[in-house]
């Protein structure tokens, strides 16, 4: 007998792993000691296997039915529980599809969010979480973010037997979020690994909205993976085309909203102002203002916003652009190769002895304040007849790093120039309610952390993981996928029955009204989420918040954007 043994085998899905093709070529080798005088062809053109026991014939193999070949036993499993036994390292999760242990941990995603034990259940829910907490520039943002979601699942398993079962019958579920950290590598690595490897269905993130564009182009549209954004405020999100249902959702409003807020504050308040007594802007002159934006579709975005809404001197912002009094400057994107000449560059240009605008409009995230913001404010000439307001139209600038650099006493990087505190407002969603002040007490409470860390992006980070608990719940029996995920976020807008985020005693009533297939009407830490399911935005209330002299922290200055009647109202004063 004579045994011919091919080179490669090809199946359904292309080739088979070389470890197969060395294991079966080893056979055939045992086989070829045995006799001569036969050939045997292995099948090329068809599935090798359809289960175990088409397998069971070579010996310590089994079915891999993703690809239809038959997969030597070493990595082979049945249930989260071997996989995590085998692997004390790092945890791990058993594809039932494929029966191999998959590891959650890459370079960039460097654990769960969650509770081993649960991960070891098969039935446990497993989503990914994407967002900027390794790198310092955006550490303070990301971690309260990361935590806020750590909060939302502690509120869910502390306090509940977990998610609903998917029957009636069957054993409530865990929840684990795999983390990963947007800024540790290729993005496209993170979310291949996520939704290829782990096959999530949703993920929590990302959160720049230069990201959420790219990556929802590149993948998880084609993939049918939710996502939702806890900072994402690009006004080109909204448009992007999605599907039925839709597959973007975020947690903060558009910045067309922002804009639509800062083009009302300008001249009915700041202008006011600055053209007032005491202020500095000469009588009989007009008042220059300058954008300064972040090189990246939010910092666009916004920029263009600003162009088409902004009135001031009476003008439109093209009118004053043509009158020498508007400018819009970029400061690039941060690590781009460029980056600190880009800054360079703008600071440059906003210190132009010309140019020297009354208002600066900072649009950007945490690397401003101490690339451009500082830094324009040090450069400014000190013989110059007067020192810009700055208003940031962002919460991502109420940070630490602004504190230090305007009250004293924090350290080396205060700046100490005349009447700076005093200088500064910004613009953010939310208002100080009392679901929000809860959500500020409970997460100091769980991470012992200032309260003026846990700001409105923390919020909208917490909101987001409610959402999706709640939204993983209305699927019930139905596939756990994007789609339904989605088509359960469409059930947690109005009518229904009312319950608040926090409120850890509403979860079986919710998990019970929507078991129904009614709706409940979901109310975050930042305020109502009545999303608009189209584009997966929902309307807020806005403040502008300033910086009091009696403490190094921020406030609401009194006055605030109304989103239930569209019109900013209150007082502006300032402690």
């Amino acid at each position: 007998m004579s045994f011919l043994r091919r080179a490669s085998v090809l199946t359904r899905a292309g080739v088979v792993a070389a470890s197969t093709v060395a294991a079966l070529a080893s056979l055939a080798g045992v086989l070829a000691g045995a006799s001569t005088g036969c050939t045997i062809v292995y099948k090329t053109d068809k599935e090798q296997c359809f289960n175990d026991g088409d397998c069971s014939k070579f010996g310590g193999f089994y079915c891999r039915k993703d690809l239809g070949v038959c997969e030597p036993k070493a990595g082979y499993c049945t249930t989260n529980a071997e996989c995590i036994e085998r692997n004390p390292d790092a945890p791990h999760i058993c594809r039932k599809d494929q029966n191999r242990c998959v590891k959650l941990v890459i370079p960039t995603c460097n654990g769960i969010i969650g509770d081993i034990n649960e991960l070891k259940k098969d039935d446990t829910v497993v989503l990914g979480f994407v967002n900027n907490y390794v790198n310092p520039t955006y550490a303070p943002i990301g971690v309260a973010q990361r935590n806020a979601v750590q909060l939302a699942l502690q509120d869910l398993m502390k306090n509940t037997p977990g998610l609903p079962p998917r029957k009636e019958g069957e054993k409530n579920r865990g929840l684990v979020w795999v983390s990963c950290d947007g800024t540790s590598g290729p993005l496209a690595d993170t979310f291949n690994f996520l939704i290829d490897e782990v096959k999530v269905p949703a993920i929590h993130g990302p959160a720049f909205s230069g990201d959420v564009i790219t990556i929802s182009g590149a993948k998880t549209l084609s993939s049918k993976t939710l996502i939702i954004s806890p900072s994402a405020g690009s006004a080109a999100i909204s448009s992007i085309a999605s599907r039925d249902p839709r597959l973007i959702w975020r947690t903060v409003p558009s910045d067309a909203l922002n804009a639509k807020v800062i083009s009302t504050v300008v001249p009915n308040t700041v202008e006011p102002e600055l053209k007032g007594s005491g202020g500095t802007v000469k009588p009989g002159t007009a008042m220059k203002v300058a954008v300064v934006h972040k090189g990246d579709a939010f910092g666009l975005a916004l920029r263009d916003s600003f162009f088409q809404q902004l009135r001031f001197n009476g003008l439109s912002a093209a009118d004053n652009l043509a009158n020498g009094n508007y400018q819009a400057v970029t400061y690039g994107e941060p690590g781009a190769p460029n980056a600190e000449a880009a800054y360079a560059r703008a600071v440059s240009e906003v210190l132009s002895a010309s140019k020297l605008a009354h208002l600066i409009i900072f649009v950007g995230t945490a690397e401003l304040i101490p690339k451009v913001f500082e830094q324009i404010e040090r450069g400014w000439s000190p013989t110059a007849e007067y020192r810009p307001k700055y208003m940031f139209a962002t919460a991502a600038a109420k940070t630490s790093d602004l504190l230090d650099r305007v009250y004293p006493g924090r350290g080396p990087s205060y700046i100490g120039t005349p009447n700076l505190r005093a200088r500064i407002i910004g613009t953010e969603a939310g208002t100080q309610s009392t679901l929000f002040r809860q959500f500020q007490s409970n997460y100091g409470s769980s991470f012992g952390q200032d309260a003026a860390v846990p700001g409105f992006y923390a919020a909208a980070a917490y909101d987001a993981a409610y959402l999706l608990t709640y939204a993983v719940a209305a699927v019930g029996s139905a596939p756990l996928n994007g789609e339904n995920i989605a088509r359960g976020l469409e059930r947690l807008v109005p009518d229904g029955l009312a319950i608040n985020v926090g409120d850890t005693s509403a979860f079986n009533a919710g998990f019970f009204e929507l078991s129904q297939g009614r709706h409940i009407n979901l109310t975050g830490a930042t305020g109502p989420l009545d999303f608009n399911i189209t584009t997966g935005d929902a309307d807020t209330d806005m403040q502008v918040w300033c910086m009091p002299s009696a403490a190094a922290s921020f406030v609401s200055s009194g006055l605030y954007y109304n989103s239930s009647t569209g019109s900013v109202t209150g007082n502006f004063n300032c402690p």
